[in-house]
């Protein structure tokens, strides 16, 4: 899945961009992303940090009765990967 935010950033003067919009994004399986973008950046620049993810378990409504034991996120290949186990 793509997902695409548009309008995130407004052009300013000097090869300046502004930020226009916030968004907050949640998954069916308990995971928050917020963005963690500046305010402003130069043109030709890459932010270090876009989202911060957070689980929240109470609101994962895919897998409710096993809890999480480990999340793993990879970016390089576009995935997070949960680990269950019922002890």
């Amino acid at each position: 899945m793509n997902l695409k935010l548009k309008n995130v950033y407004i052009s300013l003067a000097n090869d300046e961009y502004g930020l226009n919009h916030q968004y907050l994004l949640q998954t069916m399986d308990g995971f928050l992303l917020s963005m963690c973008l500046p305010q402003k950046f130069k043109k030709h620049t890459t932010p270090e940090k876009i989202f911060e993810t957070i689980y929240f378990e109470k609101l994962d409504k895919v897998n409710k009765d096993v809890p999480i034991n480990e999340i793993e996120i990879d970016f390089s290949k576009n995935r997070i990967k949960t680990t269950r186990k019922n002890y």
